[in-house]
């Protein structure tokens, strides 16, 4: 397949590397870079379209998201677009629109590729597997200091601490919303807070924190910020029949357990420990998922759905909660 990567930061890298690997053919659309690649770049979008690709992945700044889908929609292309779907809802339904007026509609995926972290594949399997019965409390947390998360780069300079770039921890975090619809289920309900602690030199909230009300009766409760030195991250899920806790500690190495507590022995149980120097493996998996997808894309119309609805509460949460320092 050929695949046009818009954007070519060090997630379109990524991709691009992993593709190429895979035997792809892969160009790059990116009007900023100056990198040298083993693959052709442009710098303005229409000497890409030119090359007709089957495939188009959005790794550029949130806010040109729903527009370049869009344009590859409507040229028949597949389309992967790193999260968030868009800047905001009107953008994000442009996309639906355009995928929903192809008469041979295209795989559309959203990439949230901590769905395939191995803590949280073994989380959601040990769930699925009845270890702790039906679970009632899902509490999700992120903490990573903004300035070290792209060394080598000015922090106040990338999207993620610019408002009018989509930045921010609320949509730089969509992970952690889409793991809590993806475990929890619908959400009937959800409140939140989000501000700036007036500690980093940005103008989008720095911190947040997001409550939800599943349909099935479940709560999650969500923890976000840019401000801790020491990366974490985790999840743990309180059931009728005991605990499961994926905790992880650090980046480049990320220490990494799962732990699961039952309630009658009354001690917690090591069921996976790691330490992982390499996140790769975890993009591969997705990717393999993406390629495969691509050949039946009916299989899979939820995902744009689910990725607007992650967006409608960050959005909210973003906009109609804020705390002001």
């Amino acid at each position: 397949m050929r695949h046009l990567i818009f954007g070519l930061g060090s997630i379109g890298k990524r991709h691009a590397r992993n593709l190429l690997q895979r035997g792809h053919e892969v160009c790059g659309v990116d009007p900023y870079v100056e990198d040298s690649f083993d693959f052709q770049v442009h710098r303005i979008a229409e000497s890409g379209w030119h090359w007709k690709p089957h495939m188009t992945w959005i790794c550029s700044p949130t806010h040109l998201h729903a527009d370049q889908a869009v344009e590859a929609l409507k040229r028949g292309a597949h389309v992967f677009i790193e999260k968030p779907v868009a800047h905001d809802l009107t953008a994000a339904q442009a996309v639906r629109d355009a995928w929903e007026a192809m008469p041979k509609r295209p795989l559309v995926w959203v990439g949230c590729n901590m769905r395939f972290h191995p803590a949280v594949k073994r989380l959601k399997q040990a769930i699925g597997e009845g270890r702790i019965g039906r679970p009632l409390v899902y509490r999700i947390h992120f903490s990573h200091y903004l300035p070290n998360m792209r060394p080598g780069i000015d922090y106040r300079r990338t999207y993620a601490a610019r408002a009018e770039m989509g930045g921010g921890i609320i949509l730089d975090d969509i992970h952690d919303i889409d793991l809590a619809l993806w475990l929890g289920g619908p959400v009937k309900r959800f409140v939140g807070l989000a501000g700036q602690s007036g500690f980093l030199e940005m103008d989008a909230e720095d911190v947040a924190h997001i409550s939800l009300c599943h349909e099935n009766g479940a709560f999650s409760e969500l923890h976000m910020d840019f401000l801790r030195r020491d990366k974490s991250r985790g999840i743990e899920v309180i059931g009728e029949k005991g605990t499961l806790e994926w905790r992880s500690l650090g980046k480049n190495p990320e220490k990494a357990g799962l732990q699961w507590f039952q309630s009658e022995k009354g001690e917690a149980e090591l069921l996976w420990q790691d330490t992982i120097t390499s996140f790769d493996g975890m993009f591969v998996d997705q990717l393999e998922a993406v390629l495969e997808a691509t050949s039946k894309p009916m299989k899979y119309p939820n995902i744009l759905k689910e990725a607007t609805e992650a967006l409608r509460i960050a959005l909210e949460v973003k906009g109609s909660h804020d705390c002001p320092r």
